[in-house]
């Protein structure tokens, strides 16, 4: 269902007691672990993904994949290319 701009989740709303208290157990080390290994693996798949004519789909900006997450966060800056 579509929403206006700045319309509140109410669903989401709900869920807020329980993200807070969730987050409460976790060990942050291993969230920011997580959160790296997610934006590790999605620099990787976008590394290997090739257009017909075999040029790179997307160029990546900032540290490569398996950098480490003390030298790369969790964000993955990234343009698509065409094949061109």
């Amino acid at each position: 269902q579509r929403y206006e701009d700045g319309t509140v989740s109410f669903l989401g709303i709900m869920a807020v007691k329980d993200g807070l208290a969730r987050l409460r157990t976790l060990n942050m080390a291993h969230v920011r672990l997580h959160t790296w290994s997610l934006r590790d693996y999605l620099a990787s798949a976008l590394l290997s993904m090739r257009h017909s004519n075999g040029a790179a789909v997307a160029e990546l900006y900032g540290p490569r994949p398996g950098t480490g997450p003390d030298r790369a966060g969790s964000i993955c800056a990234f343009n698509l290319k065409g094949p061109d």
